[in-house]
């Protein structure tokens, strides 16, 4: 699994890379909810679930990206009241 500081290190280049962590988060994220059946993702814009992995990746360097997805998703459910 890729690191937290691979994730802020592709997103401050523009690039192939940068776009590929972003699909990812994204997939997961969709897969977490077709999963549990929890539509976390409605009303919530790709650039705030960017910013968010991005902050978390910046406080938790050496976490994976799972990790940061996980607790997302999490989030998002608590958020969501789901």
């Amino acid at each position: 699994m890729r690191s937290c500081g691979t994730w802020t290190k592709e997103r401050a280049v523009q690039g192939v890379d940068h776009f590929v962590s972003e699909a990812w988060l994204l997939g997961y994220l969709s897969g977490m909810a077709f999963v549990s059946s929890k539509n976390i993702l409605k009303g919530t814009d790709n650039d705030s679930l960017y910013l968010w992995m991005d902050n978390y990746c910046k406080a938790n360097p050496l976490k994976d990206e799972a990790d940061g997805a996980n607790d997302l998703y999490f989030e998002l459910v608590r958020q969501k009241r789901m």
